[in-house]
């Protein structure tokens, strides 16, 4: 998912990365104008050379099964590669200023949210250095006293950059912290919430409720499965519009079928890598991803449980995690509902 520039302002604001702190990170590398002069007289002639260094270096992160895995398929690849071009080129265009920091922070939040770790963005850079370093001097025209100078006016920005990407791995790694101690709280208010009713219907609302609050999710749908039809056939939700409910299905097959079927959640979005796409009642609500999780108590299958997100195109790991055991709470606060009212 692509971030936009609010959402980049907002990280910014978060890590304190004004005008001043660009500044005093500049100062503490001792990047000056000069080192910026130096590399600006090395962009026409790295250009000639970029296309070749960029795809040595995805054959690089390709030949590693960690990376190769999250670097997605052939027109995620050609995204990444269009990036790192794009990203190739700022480097030696000699504006190093706020603007030039905001897209750091948008290389550093993307490699975050596709898993790629700091010890594999270290390892990149170090291979992304490694091809570019021997084309200084020919791009300096012989002169042997420049590609030295050059070479380090290329470190200090590269680690200017590489600071920038792991203050925003940092940042979101706490936040990650701090939200998941804030679910886990909120679990356990939940727990205690479905459990304490015995009426059907307050369970659900409270059910579909809960599970907005924490996840922060947009909605939810509780589908139930009727074993004697063989199918599915009634569902109450939260958050959705008035057509989107009137032309909801569970076809055979669908993907409530496979998380009933397989005891397993099923995420569908459009993001490059994604198994299932969304369908056309989704993208017009507005729904950028959503993830189907089987109700399942003692061995009873009941039905499923749907999230929908509005604000990106996946759920994170730990928040399936949760989701799993939300999902198991709920599906015993129901079967005692329903046992109390027969």
């Amino acid at each position: 998912m692509s971030l936009d520039a609010a959402a980049i302002e907002r990280i910014a604001r978060e890590l304190g990365i004004g005008d001043e702190e660009i500044a005093a990170r500049k100062a503490y590398l001792d990047f000056s104008a000069d080192d910026a002069a130096r590399l600006k007289t090395l962009h026409q002639p790295l250009a000639a050379v970029r296309a070749e260094i960029i795809n040595e270096f995805y054959a690089h992160l390709l030949s590693f099964e960690e990376t190769s895995a999250r670097l997605g398929d052939e027109s995620a690849l050609l995204r990444l590669k269009q990036a790192q071009s794009l990203y190739f080129d700022q480097l030696t265009e000699g504006r190093y200023d706020a603007g030039y920091v905001r897209d750091r922070i948008r290389v550093g939040a993307a490699h975050q949210r596709i898993g790629l770790e700091p010890k594999w963005y270290l390892g990149a850079y170090c291979k992304y250095l490694g091809l570019l370093i021997p084309q200084l001097k020919e791009a300096a025209a012989g002169e042997s006293r420049i590609p030295l100078q050059t070479t380090l006016s290329l470190l200090k920005l590269v680690f200017l950059d590489i600071g920038l990407a792991i203050d925003t791995y940092i940042s979101d790694r706490e936040k990650r912290i701090t939200q998941k101690a804030a679910q886990l709280a909120a679990l356990n208010h939940v727990a205690a919430t479905i459990t304490s009713s015995l009426s059907i219907r307050e369970v659900l609302d409270e059910v579909m409720r809960c599970a907005v609050e924490f996840t922060g999710a947009r909605a939810s749908c509780l589908a139930f499965f009727d074993h004697a039809a063989g199918e599915f056939r009634d569902w109450v939700t939260r958050g959705l519009s008035e057509r989107f409910r009137r032309n909801m299905t569970f076809r055979r097959g669908g993907l409530a079928a496979e998380a009933f079927a397989t005891g397993n959640h099923v995420l569908s979005s459009d993001a490059p890598a994604a198994r299932h796409r969304l369908s056309a009642l989704a993208r017009e609500e507005g729904i950028r991803c959503f993830v189907c999780l089987p109700l399942i108590f003692q061995q009873e299958q009941l039905g499923v449980l749907y999230m929908y997100r509005d604000d990106r195109d996946d759920f994170h790991a730990d928040e399936i995690d949760l989701l799993k055991t939300f999902a198991h709470l709920a599906a015993g606060a129901i079967c005692n509902a329903r046992l109390y009212a027969k």
